[in-house]
């Protein structure tokens, strides 16, 4: 019986030395991609964290879409507000995420937690310095509520790879 190589993004990040800048990339665009295809399902995950994504034989999975909520087919989900969430909250952690790839370090943020009683986005000092890493620009977009929609993130990250003819993974942006 094969045994297979599982583990959650967040234990992959803390117990392994830091992967090169190629397969991070790769990572970075596999999670904005799926996610933009998510949210064209129209589903809110709600829990966008190291810990709901596994590592699978190298490979990025999604996994626990226990708190998701599923909203009408018809719905304008770059509008919608649904038990305070909206697509920008969600682009929120996507930019966590990101981060935490981009920078090989875990960063736990949940926009929820009891210390945000009041729901307030994060002021513009209360994020780390990303300017040292991959896709600086669109994390600090994603941290800064300026993408409407997960496919806004996606069409950035796509004109990035594809916009370096040298860069040593443009082709993933052609995959889409």
């Amino acid at each position: 019986m094969n045994q297979i190589n599982q583990q959650t993004l967040n234990n992959e990040i803390q117990t392994y030395p830091e992967h090169d800048n190629s397969l991070k990339t790769s990572w970075i665009w596999c999670i904005i991609n799926t996610f933009a295809h998510v949210h064209s399902c129209k589903v809110f995950v709600d829990d966008i964290a190291l810990r709901n994504i596994l590592v699978l034989d190298g490979q990025l999975k999604l996994s626990d879409f226990g708190q998701s909520i599923l909203l009408p087919l018809d719905i304008d989900l770059n509008s919608e507000n649904e038990n305070d969430l909206t697509v920008q909250i969600e682009i929120l952690h996507l930019g966590w995420v990101l981060y935490s790839i981009a920078s090989w370090r875990v960063h736990k943020y949940y926009f929820f937690n009891p210390e945000n009683a009041d729901l307030c986005w994060p002021e513009p000092d209360s994020f780390p310095n990303a300017d040292h890493v991959l896709f600086v620009a669109i994390i600090k977009k994603c941290w800064r509520g300026e993408y409407t929609s997960m496919d806004d993130v996606r069409d950035e990250a796509h004109q990035l790879l594809t916009s370096d003819k040298d860069h040593p993974v443009r082709d993933l942006g052609n995959e889409s």
